[in-house]
């Protein structure tokens, strides 16, 4: 079944993808951000729902629907981690690969899967660059969230 995700190349637009990760609409390169730097953010992201509820939104669609066994790719972590935390916490079966451009973040990642080594089952988070990830690379996904998208 194909699922849909935000399309960074026009977010009104959505990008549809199957379980092989072969587009069902024809991709287009552009110019895109400078590849010859790391793109990360030097500081951390607090949950604050007022400010920016996706996160909070999005662990309310999963419940709405009763999401269950789905593979979630989670751009922007935040601090609070709270998308690999509930989503572990619901017992649903699902899983999330996060990433993080913010050093911080990640930080509070180990801490968390040190203090609660069975999150490693069903929340893995990396610090990396969004920008250079190769789509051949990640799992077979049944949602993406790309919220922050082209924030920095």
């Amino acid at each position: 079944m194909a699922r849909c995700c935000a399309n960074p190349l026009n977010p009104r637009s959505p990008m549809r993808y199957d379980r092989t990760h072969a587009p069902l609409q024809q991709e287009r390169r552009h110019a895109g951000p400078d590849m010859t730097k790391l793109n990360f953010w030097d500081a951390t992201w607090s949950l604050d729902e007022k400010q920016c509820p996706c996160d909070i939104h999005f662990l309310d669609y999963l419940e709405d629907r009763r999401i269950t066994n789905a593979d979630i790719f989670h751009m922007g972590t935040g601090n609070h981690h709270i998308v690999g935390l509930k989503t572990a916490a619901a017992g649903a079966g699902n899983h999330v690969l996060g990433i993080t451009a913010s050093k911080a973040e990640y930080d509070d990642y180990m801490r968390l899967l040190i203090d609660n080594p069975r999150l490693g089952f069903t929340y893995k988070a990396y610090f990396g660059d969004i920008y250079q990830i190769d789509r051949r690379l990640l799992p077979a996904l049944d949602f993406a969230t790309l919220f922050h998208i082209g924030e920095y």
